[in-house]
C-alpha cells in the first residue's frame, strides 16, 4: 500500500491525493495488526491500543506523528511540499518495520 504512495510522490508532487493515500495505508495496516476495523478508527483510539499492546511509545509517536501530518496536509489551503511527503512516507515505512519486526502481547 506504501508503493501506491511512492508512485503518487513521483506523479503528483504536492498532492492532497498522496496525504489520503498514506493516512489510508498506515490506518489499515495499523487496523490490521489490531485486529479492529479502520473504517472508524481515530488517531487517538489506534494510539491507545498500540501502547496497549506494548509497542514502543516511540514507535507510537512516529504514527501519530504522520497521521497528523497527513491531516493537516489534507485540509491546508496549500498541498504538501515534496519534502514534507518524502519525510512521511519514510517515516510510515519505519513505522511499518518496527511494529513488524517486534513481537507485541495483546491483553
Amino acid at each position: 500500500q506504501l508503493s501506491q504512495c511512492e508512485l503518487l510522490l513521483e506523479k503528483e508532487p504536492g498532492s492532497t491525493r498522496f496525504c489520503e493515500e498514506l493516512h489510508r495505508a498506515l490506518a489499515e495496516f495499523v487496523a490490521d495488526k489490531l485486529n479492529i476495523p479502520a473504517a472508524g478508527m481515530t488517531t487517538e483510539s489506534a494510539v491507545e491500543k498500540l501502547l496497549q499492546i506494548e509497542v514502543p511509545q516511540a514507535t507510537v509517536d512516529k504514527f501519530r506523528d504522520v497521521m497528523e501530518s497527513c491531516d493537516r496536509a489534507r485540509f491546508a489551503a496549500a498541498g504538501p511540499d515534496r519534502e514534507q511527503m518524502l519525510k512521511s512516507i519514510n517515516i510510515a515505512k519505519e513505522v511499518v518495520t518496527l511494529i513488524e519486526r517486534n513481537r507485541f502481547k495483546k491483553k
